[in-house]
């Protein structure tokens, strides 16, 4: 891996332990369903989630930069095409959930998010914010699962 594909993943696994030590703290403090903006890209939402996708992206960022430390691959960029698909693939399996969750959500009768409490409720008024999210969930599945098929060939082939 080149100098900077080293550095980019050692940032994300710095930020991750950051999300995993804030979202520890938020929960201790009975704060668990807190929204965590900063954290989105590890895949938190919310500092459950940063506690425990905090800890992943720590572990996959340290077992990467192992890897690129004690093998190089014969192909050029070998590792990194490794680090952007289990990127590709969490994201793939995250968006799987986040349908699951807002179809549930849906059809709840309590609600953990009211309709007119998500950003964008004043686009797709009441339950119909519901159906966005899940639309807009599947799309990314799409995007990912593309991507994803597409990282995998290359770092196969």
């Amino acid at each position: 891996m080149e100098i900077w594909q080293i550095l980019l993943i050692s940032f994300l696994g710095i930020f991750s332990f950051s999300a995993f030590l804030m979202g520890l703290k938020h929960c201790r403090k009975n704060n668990p369903w807190g929204l965590t903006p900063l954290y989105n890209v590890i895949g938190a939402f919310v500092w459950t989630d940063a506690s425990i996708f905090g800890l992943f992206w720590t572990i996959v960022c340290l077992c990467l930069l192992i890897i690129s430390w004690f093998y190089s691959p014969p192909v050029d960029g070998g590792n990194w095409l490794l680090s952007l698909t289990i990127y590709s693939i969490f994201w793939l399996v995250r968006s799987i959930g986040e349908v699951i969750y807002w179809i549930n959500e849906q059809f709840a009768v309590n609600k953990r998010n009211k309709p007119e409490t998500l950003w964008h409720s004043k686009i797709f008024p009441g339950t119909s914010a519901y159906v966005a999210s899940q639309v807009f969930w599947q799309c990314v599945i799409v995007v990912t699962l593309i991507t994803t098929l597409y990282l995998i060939k290359l770092w196969l082939f």
